[in-house]
């Protein structure tokens, strides 16, 4: 398989995790995608590898960040429409040696992949994972009647096919676990709640723990600024109704070029902000944003719709109070509004008010410890995993 380059001389066995991913960037190997394949291969004591194609990088530029995590590299993919035949080459060698496969997202291609997996390995374990934006999938559930009869039999029967090889299907947050259950998407039996996580002893030991008294009047955001997801607009627009009390916000992200001209509407409208909204950009280190998330009090998220952002679990671990639309994994973080307040999506008058009756009570200290308590029992990978590595044998 000469197409294929692999990072730290990885090679096959049958001890192997493989995670499937196209075009994986140096980010997603701290996000989901890199930590729950490390952290399962830990776990299972089996050997983490991700399967990559589709790359815009170069194999050589994609660094390897994440200790005892290998990357295997398909150079010059042979894609036919949504499928990669490579990627099928890949499984039809090496199947045997793969102990577990884990691919993300209901796609018909991460589908296929399983099922080609669990054709050629029986004893293998099939784990997908969903990434479950909430509202597209309700959009889903209401259009599958009105698919034509040859695709709704065609489609139903590869559905059927997959839900009878897969062995665990994975959904962030409790409200798509519902969602889920009560349309039976996928078999009771195989479906599960992960939640996303940090590795917090990770955290700790290279970025230093957190303390109250580290704490300063700074709320911040995270996120690719100005895209519809993001919604930054609404969070201007709420500073707008806002007296911040000298407390200062801080947008961490890229800022798309279309929205340059809201930023610069927003300054010349509220010439009082300009020393205190600031726009921060690309942190180009990762120790550059665990330093904001430990000096921040509050992390606010303004989106219109999301699967279960990994930022949630990140602010929550630095103590941060969380201000967020009711997004998926909105009431999950926040233990349904009890360490947090939720808004309605798109409603500036709801944002902008949860903003100010946070910062003129502050954040006490046991509000503090609590949410911290919260992030250690649900939000750590190991809590995380916990469930899912209690179902799955791989002797």
């Amino acid at each position: 398989m000469n197409f294929l380059k692999s990072v730290n001389g990885c090679h096959m066995h049958k001890n192997n995790l493989v995670t499937i991913f196209p075009n994986t960037q140096n980010f997603h190997l701290t996000k989901d995608v890199g930590q729950i394949c490390l952290n399962l291969a830990r776990h299972l004591k089996l050997k983490p590898t991700i399967l990559t194609y589709k790359n815009d990088q170069q194999y050589d530029a994609i660094k390897q960040e994440v200790k005892g995590l290998h990357l295997a590299f398909i150079k010059n993919p042979l894609l036919i429409k949504w499928l990669d035949f490579k990627v099928i080459f890949y499984l039809i060698k090496n199947a045997r040696n793969i102990a577990l496969l884990n691919v993300y997202h209901p796609s018909i291609e991460s589908k296929f992949y399983c099922i080609l997996y669990k054709l050629l390995n029986r004893k293998g374990i099939a784990y997908m994972k969903l990434d479950l934006d909430i509202e597209y999938e309700k959009k889903l559930i209401a259009k599958k009647d009105a698919r034509g009869f040859l695709n709704r039999r065609i489609l139903n029967s590869y559905e059927n096919l997959f839900n009878r090889l897969v062995d665990y299907v994975s959904v962030e947050t409790n409200e798509g676990l519902q969602l889920l259950t009560e349309n039976d998407k996928y078999p009771l039996k195989k479906l599960i709640k992960v939640s996303n996580g940090v590795d917090s002893k990770y955290i700790n030991e290279h970025f230093g723990e957190v303390n109250f008294n580290q704490k300063e009047n700074i709320i911040i955001t995270v996120g690719r600024l100005g895209v519809e997801q993001k919604n930054t607009k609404l969070l201007l627009d709420a500073l707008e109704k806002t007296n911040l009390h000298g407390w200062k916000v801080f947008l961490i992200g890229p800022v798309e070029n279309t929205f340059q001209c809201d930023i610069d509407n927003f300054y010349k409208n509220n010439p009082h902000h300009v020393n205190n909204v600031i726009f921060v950009g690309a942190t180009s280190e990762r120790s550059q944003l665990m330093a904001y998330y430990k000096q921040a009090k509050i992390f606010i998220l303004s989106s219109n719709y999301e699967g279960f952002p990994l930022v949630f679990p990140e602010a929550l671990h630095f103590g941060n109070y969380i201000i967020s639309t009711q997004v998926s994994g909105a009431q999950d973080i926040t233990k349904n509004g009890v360490l947090g307040s939720l808004t309605k999506i798109g409603c500036v008058k709801e944002l902008a008010s949860a903003i100010t009756e946070k910062i003129s009570s502050d954040i006490s200290e046991l509000e503090f410890e609590q949410i911290l308590k919260h992030s250690e029992q649900y939000f750590t990978w190991d809590a995380c995993l916990h469930e899912l590595v209690g179902k799955i044998n791989v002797s």
